[in-house]
């Protein structure tokens, strides 16, 4: 089969990303497609055992649902039959096949959901190339993972994530930043294990200034008028001439004249200063946002840009960015990034990044931050 444009260099940059083994992962395909890869280092060795790499899993600890690629070896030794399939409800639906084919120890292989397309990729030394695709879109997110019967099996190097944008797009970066937490499992508060810790800003009822999460993603746990807020404190981005940004998905809006929500970068020492940038979202009428874009130094706010009577699209996303002396907004209201307004400030280049908010009916999810890919 032919290769579709930029696939092959999407799928090697996924074999370079190594996810963190231990965080639970909820992916959508938000553009660019996501996908999951592995190494088969040894074989099943006995005929009808196999091995298999499976995608969009909505529950996989309940149901059985997804996509799945699966390699079932034929005679025990390198020949495999290759199946990409559909589950619902526990139910198997065939979409693509590939009888007697060769896949040497040591090769590698990948399932892709871009858009409506599900592809079944293969590497046996000279790059990937596509085996087998599908149309289907039943699925579009969720967790990832692998399945083997048959003891002899090994697989290594397994990643999973969203695939790479093509070079040069704002709105492929913002997509491809790293996702710090999904705000898929409840918890309250926030802590993610230590990877989360208050803002020095942040009040309200003691133990819970991080917020919680619940009801589909992040927010505040206290009534408005209180801030609830956290950071990450082992991740610091730096802008080395890309840029840095953070970005979040709505889940749910404020619901209420004067609640908000902010995200906030390049923050020095958020634990013991309020410095940074700050792009808040204030509700001043029903889905109506005031949306200011600030500085702060020190404690002090420098506003540097303002837009009113803005709306807010429940499942679309925003981000704030900070490149090169120029501090900007994008919101992605479904049909990709976009910019809402830019300043001019080089106060800062590196820092943690965060969110915070006053209202608890507001709802995050997707929370991305990091170092933007270069062009």
């Amino acid at each position: 089969m032919a290769i579709r444009s930029g696939d092959q260099s999407l799928l090697e940059e996924l074999a370079l990303k190594l996810l963190h083994p231990t965080q639970l992962l909820i992916i959508a395909d938000e553009g660019p497609g996501i996908g999951a890869v592995a190494t088969m280092s040894v074989p099943p060795g006995v005929d009808k055992r196999h091995f298999s790499i499976l995608l969009d899993m909505p529950t996989p600890s309940s149901s059985k649902a997804g996509y799945e690629l699966r390699f079932t070896s034929v005679g025990g030794g390198s020949t495999y039959n290759v199946t990409l399939d559909k589950w619902e409800k526990g139910e198997k639906h065939p979409l693509a096949a590939q009888v007697s084919y060769q896949f040497p120890t040591g090769s590698s292989f990948a399932i892709a959901d871009e858009g409506s397309t599900i592809s079944a990729w293969t590497n046996t030394g000279a790059g990937f190339t596509e085996l087998l695709s599908a149309s289907d879109t039943s699925f579009s997110g969720g967790s990832s993972g692998i399945e083997a019967a048959g003891n002899a099996t090994r697989l290594v190097n397994f990643r999973f994530g969203s695939l790479l944008p093509p070079a040069g797009s704002t709105d492929g970066a913002l997509k491809a930043l790293a996702l710090r937490d999904p705000f898929s499992t409840n918890e309250i508060p926030l802590s993610g294990v230590g990877s989360w810790i208050p803002v020095m800003w942040a009040n309200g009822i003691s133990g819970y200034k991080t917020g919680s999460v619940s009801e589909g993603g992040w927010g505040p746990y206290d009534s408005y008028s209180a801030i609830n807020g956290a950071f990450r404190p082992n991740d610091t981005a730096i802008d080395t001439g890309s840029g840095v940004a953070v970005a979040a998905t709505i889940v749910a809006r404020p619901s209420g004249v004067g609640r908000y929500f902010s995200l906030w970068a390049d923050m020095p020492s958020p634990s013991t200063t309020k410095s940074g940038y700050e792009l808040r979202f204030t509700e001043t009428s029903s889905n109506s946002f005031e949306v200011t874009l600030n500085r702060w130094l020190g404690g002090s706010k420098l506003e540097l840009q303002k837009v009113t009577g803005r709306t807010l699209t429940i499942g679309g996303s925003v981000a704030l960015m900070s490149k090169s002396g120029v501090v900007s907004a994008w919101i992605n209201g479904g049909g990709g990034y976009s910019q809402l307004f830019s300043a001019n400030d080089a106060t800062f280049t590196a820092g943690k990044a965060g969110l915070d908010g006053s209202g608890a009916l507001t709802r995050l999810s997707g929370f991305r931050s990091g170092s933007l890919p270069p062009p």
